[in-house]
């Protein structure tokens, strides 16, 4: 009779401890990584939504949207009058199926709290203003107003709602002056900063362009192939 093998109750605790070790140590990881990838996913699709609207409307109108912002007013904000939901909404086509108080009493203190949903359970946080371009006309100056920021939650209401983290600014160029040529995309175009200097300002919730809470982490992403790199100052 063959002798059956077996395991003492020591053996068996040791083992499962260095379970619980390695699972401890690999599956916030496997955790992370999966955040990641799903957040890039939704930034990239996103961009890519957005991107599309703004083609199909120059196509549809025969002008840059540059050219002919609509709903905007110099330094307006953009939740005002509903503004921003209109622009999405009625101008790009994007299917907003509701919005939070957007009324002046509610908006006026936290604009980051100005929210319009989309179906997919991400939503545009209406945080930026518009803003514009002083040009030369008839001896004098004319505003022309147009590009503003925003911002992006890939989850929507479910947090942490923190920029950098779920929420991610984005930007339509200021328009031209009559008779300048535009050179770059109505939407997000090119940052022309070094990638250390995306960096630094990604790290320290600066500017660029002027525009949005560190758009600089947009670009980032945008530049490592919509995917989060592996220096990404920020916790997702």
């Amino acid at each position: 009779m063959k002798k059956q093998l077996s395991f003492t109750l020591s053996e068996v605790l040791i083992t499962l401890v260095i379970i619980g070790i390695i699972a401890a140590i690999t599956v916030p990881i496997v955790m992370s990584n999966y955040r990641k990838a799903e957040t890039a996913a939704k930034l990239k699709k996103f961009y890519s939504t957005v991107s599309n609207a703004v083609t199909a409307y120059e196509a549809r109108t025969g002008t840059s949207l540059q050219e002919s912002m609509p709903y905007a007013s110099l330094g307006q904000p953009i939740w005002y009058n509903n503004a921003g939901v209109k622009f999405f909404k009625d101008t790009l086509n994007m299917n907003i199926v509701s919005t939070s108080d957007l009324s002046y009493e509610s908006c006026y203190n936290d604009s980051t709290n100005c929210v319009a949903y989309l179906a997919d359970g991400t939503s545009i946080v209406l945080d930026g203003n518009f803003n514009g371009v002083n040009c030369s006309k008839d001896g004098g100056y004319e505003y022309l107003a147009g590009g503003f920021s925003f911002a992006f939650d890939v989850n929507g209401d479910k947090g942490p709602n923190k920029y950098r983290s779920d929420r991610f600014s984005f930007y339509f160029a200021a328009p031209k002056c009559p008779g300048e040529p535009i050179t770059e995309p109505s939407f997000m175009p090119k940052d022309l900063l070094s990638r250390d200097e995306m960096l630094r300002r990604c790290k320290n919730l600066s500017y660029s362009y002027a525009t949005g809470i560190s758009i600089s982490c947009t670009y980032l992403i945008q530049n490592n192939g919509w995917e989060i790199p592996d220096d990404y100052p920020i916790k997702i």
